[in-house]
């Protein structure tokens, strides 16, 4: 059942979203879940997450929103998808890893960059005069099989380093670390993105982004483009 939808539901998933297993004491029972949280913000993916997830595992899943935190989540019970999900190699563990299946077909890795990128990725233009696409990708561990990927079908330099922060909430200080994946959006893949990448994305924001940079590029020096 590989297939661009389900190359986009998992880099979702191993971004944004996750697997949850939970042990029910006063059921006796174990549960197997997905689970995909997100802000108003990505309710876009998130909708074509449920679809996918519907579309692909013939379930229903249930979702809810919380007003107070200004966030929706849906999750559906997977304990008979286990087998399947072993099957596929789909990793639900930080970093981010593309199963072998993804990484054999363009179209695939394409999708599944989408999904990532929708999931936990953040694109930016820099230097006004030059401009540059940026985007990256963060995570808790090195993205190391992500970026192999996107040297294998893109030709582009890839680069990871480690990043900390430290926020304020409600008076108290809060320090947390990760790692950035980060490469640049180049006539070298201006053709994959447009062909692949683009047209899976469901945030509309980070897509326009991109296209708008890439198609604003490409009219300005069309010879390099022939």
């Amino acid at each position: 059942m590989d297939s661009p939808d389900l190359a986009y539901w998992v880099g979702v998933i191993q971004t944004d979203g996750y697997f949850k297993k939970q042990f029910v004491k006063s059921e006796g029972v174990t549960r197997y879940l997905i689970r995909l949280n997100v802000g108003y913000s990505s309710i876009e993916m998130l909708d074509k997450f449920r679809s996918l997830s519907q579309l692909l595992f013939s379930i229903k899943g249930n979702t809810w929103h919380n007003t107070k935190r200004n966030d929706i989540t849906f999750q559906f019970g997977a304990k008979n998808l286990m087998g399947l999900f072993s099957s596929l190699d789909i990793d639900f563990s930080d970093p981010p890893k593309p199963p072998l299946w993804i990484l054999g077909r363009k179209e695939f890795f394409g999708a599944y960059l989408a999904g990532v990128i929708d999931g936990d990725g953040d694109v930016s233009i820099r230097r006004p005069i030059y401009p540059q696409c940026a985007v990256r990708i963060n995570s808790g561990s090195p993205c190391n099989a992500l970026a192999l990927g996107i040297q294998q079908f893109m030709n582009v330099g890839v680069s990871i380093h480690f990043k900390s922060n430290i926020s304020f909430l409600n008076g108290r200080k809060i320090m947390g670390s990760g790692y950035v994946l980060e490469f640049y959006i180049s006539p070298k893949n201006f053709c994959f993105f447009l062909e692949y990448v683009l047209k899976e994305m469901a945030i509309t924001r980070k897509s326009l982004k991109i296209k708008g940079y890439v198609l604003t590029r490409m009219s300005s020096h069309p010879k390099i483009f022939k």
